[in-house]
């Protein structure tokens, strides 16, 4: 069931939702409308075609009952594809305070219906790396793929109700000795440790004992 709730004059966080499934740009015509142009077009323009999902990704650790998260974003790789978008202000080097709301960027998807976009949104989600602040992208996988969530089966205890499922899971300990690994191996100052010559040692030579 449906019920009206409230009446915001302006553009919702939620707006490319409408976008995707209208093919409509409202903030071109929110910016048409201000320079005094006519709304340019009517209700009977407006046609609704597939699914469309939206994802907030925040700066938050969600193990930790949702806390804000900090830090300095270290790699950005957006994901991209037919019928993925992505609104983001985010760079590279950029540091992520508690001075703003921790949402990051917000990510869409729009497929033919709600299976498909969920689907779509998941694979977008998994594709979408921002290392170097925790963030929600994983939590957001783990929903997207859950069997309730997939049912429509959402409501305001969906995670309390699901929350085991719903928790980051603990790597297997090669797995973890593997990412130790990769880590150290990408900080040059490990790497210059372990592979640069000592001064002494590049002063005598070859000559030296082994």
């Amino acid at each position: 069931e449906f019920y009206f709730l409230e009446m915001n004059t302006r553009l919702q966080v939620e707006h490319p939702v409408t976008e995707m499934v209208t093919g409509i740009d409202l903030v071109e015509a929110q910016l048409l409308i201000a320079a005094g142009e006519p709304l340019p077009f009517a209700q009977d323009d407006i046609q609704h075609r597939g699914h469309a999902i939206e994802m907030r990704i925040c700066a938050e650790d969600c193990d930790a009952g949702f806390i804000p998260a900090t830090g300095t974003i270290a790699l950005l790789r957006d994901a991209a594809g037919a019928g993925v978008r992505i609104d983001s202000g985010l760079c590279a080097g950029m540091a992520i305070t508690s001075a703003f709301d921790p949402m990051l960027a917000k990510l869409i998807v729009h497929a033919a219906d709600r299976d498909a976009a969920i689907a779509r949104a998941a694979d977008a989600a998994a594709m979408q790396v921002i290392l170097g602040v925790t963030t929600n992208l994983g939590f957001l996988q783990r929903v997207l793929r859950h069997p309730a969530f997939a049912a429509g089966e959402v409501h305001t205890h969906f995670i309390e109700q699901h929350g085991t499922a719903l928790r980051r899971p603990a790597p297997a300990s090669d797995r973890a000795d593997a990412i130790v690994a990769i880590a150290a191996l990408n900080e040059p100052g490990f790497r210059r440790l372990v592979y640069d010559t000592p001064p002494l040692h590049a002063a005598i030579g070859a000559w030296r004992n082994t």
